[in-house]
């Protein structure tokens, strides 16, 4: 593809993103169900940011650095200390860009295809970039005192806790014991 018709076939995919990006809080859980001043607060501001960074990464083909990804990172950091589980924040990523993936081919034309087929792997290696500096944070964070309580009660682990981590963001794990029936 010609860089002329590449840079506007990008241009044309990003204004679908950005379209699609809209739906998102109507679309997918657990948008669907929170108070529209929390969606509105972070999770609408971590959509935009992480399409933007997506769409500047395939314009520039440099991966975003951790300076550029710090504010995303920090929404999904917020999500986590607010008790959601972490599996679910990363999780988040992977079904919100297939969810835009999937709006923006449906209404793709051939050199829009042809760009997005190009864009499956630095996809992948942007989602993966995401997840692994939220997930690296998180465990940085496992040393803040902040992180052992939830909202000043008693102690209890959170879900980047060292307990919640060894019982996969469980906040009450399964009994070790095995109990023998009769």
């Amino acid at each position: 593809m010609r860089a002329l018709n590449r840079d506007r076939a990008l241009e044309e995919l990003y204004r679908s993103a950005v379209a699609v990006r809209e739906l998102v809080p109507t679309a997918m859980p657990p948008y669907r169900t929170l108070p529209q001043s929390l969606v509105a607060s972070g999770f609408e501001r971590g959509t935009k940011l992480t399409v933007d960074l997506f769409f500047d990464y395939l314009r520039t083909g440099i991966s975003p650095g951790e300076d550029d990804t710090r504010e995303a990172v920090e929404i999904a950091l917020g999500r986590v200390r607010d008790g959601e589980p972490l599996e679910e924040v990363l999780g988040r990523y992977r079904i919100g860009a297939e969810f835009i993936w999937s709006r923006i081919r449906e209404a793709a034309d051939a050199d829009q295809r042809e760009l997005l087929a190009d864009a499956a792997m630095p996809l992948l290696h942007f989602v993966t970039l995401m997840t692994s500096r939220i997930a690296t944070a998180c465990v940085q964070r496992v040393h803040d005192p902040r992180w052992d309580y939830s909202s000043g009660a008693a102690p209890s682990p959170m879900p980047c806790s060292p307990a919640a981590i060894r019982s996969n963001g469980r906040t009450n794990p399964p009994s070790r014991s095995r109990t023998r029936s009769s």
